[in-house]
């Protein structure tokens, strides 16, 4: 009777053995004696035990792969670093698992042959601005090639093109040495242009240097010959300034060295475009800095003495997408979902800071850009931390207080947004400048003057003094949690320089 019973049960796991179920989006190869009978699509499919086995179980669908950097060499001899991201889908599965050995491998080594290949043919002003037509030589390169093995290839996307270190420094100094020339001619020229054609619209394209420089234009042109009203579009490329929806615009005086605010409702754009797509190719450095310079709007609006519940939403809701968003889009700028979560969260914070104002973290960044060019995002990333701890009185070296100043409680309130809420206030708010600092290491943003290792320190200590001046008459400060003096001011700029 025993022996029965197990017979029965090993019959019965026997045939439950032999039933599979196929799942949506997936496929089956099955051999039979060791050779190809069929594919199971999906559904319930019975096999012969001993004799049918599952040779594979293929996933149909489309499929990512990131592969690392590599060294790639261009037709005039610059070996440059590039990673490539690679979308694919399987369909054949029988190619698929009787073509090649190992496909990822495979299709790795494929791309790096390909784009080796594409790029020797191209010198180093054409790698730099070819990435679309490098992205379809490549998967049209990569879908002919895998074709053989079931896959289809359906989109190749160069993620980072990295020259070498002397390059990039050349091509910076180059940028900024025409960057400040345009400055010096922009506005000038803008306003004469302006007056002799006399527009119906102005259409502002670009980052918040260009949208606040057609606002500027437009502002100062028609001063001089208001002869009707004309219309402002802004559409921005990079998601940082909000500028596309506020009464701001900063103005860079070359010679001087300063940075102006102005601010005025007749500044306000009469209609913003937020397109993702438009960042898409900001490469990861410029996606780092505006990003900070983003999460610093709704910081600053959110602990401003203007702040009311209107703008403190807009600024929750901008930090809360900062926290999740901004890394995720700095490590992979085709990740169009995170883009385009923090080109909203730019056009937030910028509303809010458009009714709250903002504070000394931006007084002093002003300054920084105007005097030693450092970009602004990165300049309001540096600031931030040693900002938080004046506006709290809290530091490193703080114990718990019966009494705290009224910007620590906003602070611990952003911290909790950001999953950063601990035992106390001093705790939380530690809490927050430790998560700006990391942010700042993951995406490769100094901490201090120093790390840059393009000011010398003479000439930065110099001008200290000057830039104090200039911050507390920025008009950013007036809206600052906690008033500060020129002491407060010079205080923070040297500490700044090293740690």
């Amino acid at each position: 009777m025993v022996v029965v019973i197990v017979l029965v049960v090993v019959l019965l796991l026997l045939v439950i053995s032999c039933i599979k179920v196929v799942p949506q989006a997936h496929a089956m190869v099955i051999e039979r004696l060791g050779a190809y009978l069929t594919t199971w699509p999906v559904g319930l499919h019975i096999k012969v035990p001993f004799v049918d086995r599952v040779a594979r179980n293929v996933n149909l669908k489309e499929q990512v792969v990131d592969f690392p950097p590599q060294p790639v060499i261009t037709k005039d001899n610059v070996t440059m670093q590039i990673d490539t991201v690679v979308y694919y889908q399987i369909t054949d599965p029988k190619l698929y698992c009787y073509g090649v050995e190992n496909p990822i491998m495979a299709i790795e080594n494929l791309t790096a042959t390909t784009l080796r290949n594409i790029i020797g043919d191209l010198e180093l002003d054409e790698t730099l601005t070819s990435r679309e037509t490098i992205n379809t030589k490549m998967r049209s390169a990569l879908d002919v090639a895998t074709d053989p093995w079931g896959i289809k290839v359906n989109r190749v996307e160069l993620k980072n093109i990295i020259p070498p270190a002397a390059i990039r420094d050349a091509m910076e100094k180059q940028m900024k040495a025409e960057r400040e020339r345009r400055e010096a001619i922009l506005i000038a020229e803008g306003v004469k242009k302006f007056l002799e054609y006399q527009p119906e619209a102005v259409v502002a394209v670009g980052g918040g240097s260009a949208i606040d420089s057609s606002k500027a234009i437009r502002e100062f042109a028609l001063k001089i010959n208001n002869y009707g009203k004309v219309g402002l579009i802004a559409i921005p490329t990079t998601s940082g300034t909000g500028s596309e929806v506020t009464s701001f615009a900063v103005v860079n005086d070359t010679a001087a060295h300063v940075k102006y605010p102005l601010i005025s409702e007749s500044l306000t754009a009469d209609e913003a475009i937020l397109d993702a797509e438009l960042v898409k190719s900001v490469p990861p450095s410029i996606t780092a800095d505006t990003g900070m310079d983003v999460f610093t709007h709704a910081l600053e609006s959110y602990v401003s003495t203007a702040h009311n519940e209107f703008s403190s939403a807009l600024a929750e809701k901008a930090i809360e997408i900062c926290g999740v968003f901004l890394l995720r889009a700095y490590l992979d700028g085709s990740d169009m979902h995170a883009r385009n979560k923090m080109h909203v969260a730019s056009c937030l914070a910028g509303l809010s800071f458009n009714t709250a104002g903002l504070g000394i973290t931006h007084s002093m960044a002003h300054q920084l850009g105007a005097m030693f060019h450092i970009p602004h995002g990165r300049a309001n990333a540096m600031l931030l931390p040693h900002i938080v701890e004046f506006n709290s009185d809290i530091n490193k070296h703080s114990k718990s207080q019966k009494e705290y100043l009224p910007a620590v409680k906003r602070y611990a309130n952003v911290a909790h947004i950001l999953g950063l809420s601990n035992y106390n206030k001093v705790m939380t708010v530690r809490s927050l400048v430790n998560w700006i600092q990391f942010m700042q290491k993951e995406m490769n943003i100094p901490l201090t003057i120093q790390e840059l290792g393009t000011i010398a320190p003479e000439e930065y200590f110099a001008a200290i003094d000057k830039m104090a001046d200039a911050a507390l008459a920025d008009a950013c400060t007036v809206n600052n949690p906690r008033v500060p003096t020129k002491e407060d001011i010079i205080k923070i700029y040297t500490k700044l320089w090293s740690f």
